[in-house]
């Protein structure tokens, strides 16, 4: 099958890595509009009671785990409830939709790791993706 014409460049890195302050350069230099479209931004959708970003537990929705990585480092983990995976899932369907509308899109996301990187390839196996990872 032939790749479609939205053109999609995906950055994905940690939190408060600059992909936000990137995608909005890419929409400036760009000639062609691009939509920016973040995982932030579909977080807000989410009722602000479901989400605890304190470290607490948040059964529904995000929440920070406290944890070590292979160095011993503290680091803290997000977890995802059942209703920030329904969300994940909605962010992908928005970014999909976009696409077969023939919107260029830059996507500003954290990855869970490959599973959710391989899952972003399959939805989007269709496109032309850039992707790119932010250290």
């Amino acid at each position: 099958m032939e790749k479609q014409l939205a053109q999609i460049i995906y950055l994905n890195g940690p939190s408060s890595s600059g992909k936000t302050t990137l995608a909005k350069a890419l929409q400036h230099a760009f000639e062609e509009p691009f939509l920016h479209v973040g995982i932030d931004k579909i977080i807000g959708w989410m009722p602000e009671k479901i989400n605890d970003w304190t470290g607490g537990e948040a059964s529904l929705g995000y929440s920070w785990k406290k944890s070590v990585d292979t160095s011993g480092n503290p680091v803290q983990e997000l977890q995802a409830g059942p209703y920030a995976q329904k969300i994940g899932k909605t962010f992908q369907e928005v970014v999909l939709a976009l696409a077969k509308m023939g919107h260029h899109i830059v996507i500003d996301d954290v990855s869970f790791g490959k599973q959710q990187l391989d899952e972003w390839k399959k939805i989007l196996k269709d496109f032309r993706v850039l992707w790119v990872g932010i250290l």
